[in-house]
């Protein structure tokens, strides 16, 4: 999880980084899907792999995945500047806990339905499908 984390923080860091032409001209997500995560979740950990196979089988589409870790108090806090760089806190806040998945419209920042708990793999892709139309 620490490894998937990271590899999302990098890939954010490395996107504000660019110059802002390449910026411009770069794919942007139609939908951000946020997985709310907490290590001690039992949730959580069934969450895990079903988020793996979604991510596997949305790969290149205009969909962003992002984790907000809540495990301790400075994972929240990075969890929380990263949900505001993304212009997304107000989801984020309304949001408490961890082990289910939020999917957000990326242009006007609004969550697209209820809280995505309790699913699996193929049931959370047929939301994220529904909503890159």
């Amino acid at each position: 999880m620490k490894k998937f984390l990271f590899l999302t923080l990098a890939v954010f860091t490395l996107g504000l980084g660019l110059p802002a032409e390449a910026a411009d001209t770069a794919d942007q997500p139609k939908v951000i899907a946020a997985k709310f995560h907490k290590d001690t979740c039992g949730t959580c950990k069934k969450l895990a792999p079903e988020m793996a196979q979604v991510m596997e089988k949305y790969d290149g589409q205009d969909i962003l995945f992002v984790t907000f870790d809540r495990t301790s108090e400075g994972t929240a806090h990075q969890a929380e500047l990263l949900a505001s760089s993304l212009g997304i806190a107000d989801v984020y806040n309304a949001n408490p806990g961890a082990g289910y998945v939020v999917l957000i419209d990326a242009s006007t920042k609004k969550p697209l339905g209820d809280k995505l708990k309790g699913l699996n793999a193929a049931q959370i892709g047929e939301k994220i499908a529904a909503n890159l139309k």
